[in-house]
């Protein structure tokens, strides 16, 4: 707030904030309308849910990636990323009890 403005009255802040509110409100309401039509005049290719997702293997062959392969790849990620913060954790003990 500058000099030259005056406080304003808790009646009159609030009938600040409720229009940029409702402006921001439709605002909202416009962009989403937008979007609405832009997906309707320009259907997206990738929209097919039936299909399964694919990957590429090392090979280059594309296969289809079930929830189960997903699932498995994850849980391996998450060991090893496990196992190296237990490493790092063990290993600073030692640092902070040798050096300390």
């Amino acid at each position: 707030m500058t000099e030259n403005e005056k406080p304003l009255s808790r009646a009159e802040y609030k009938r600040q904030q409720e229009l940029e509110e409702n402006e921001l409100h439709e605002r909202d309401k416009k962009r989403l309308k937008a979007e609405r039509d832009y997906a309707q005049q320009h259907p997206h290719e990738d929209d097919n849910v039936d299909e399964a997702p694919q990957t590429r293997s090392r090979s280059g062959k594309s296969e289809p990636r079930s929830t189960e392969d997903k699932t498995k790849r994850m849980k391996s990620k998450l060991n090893i990323v496990i196992g190296g913060l237990v490493i790092a954790i063990v290993a600073v003990y030692l640092v902070l009890f040798f050096v300390g």
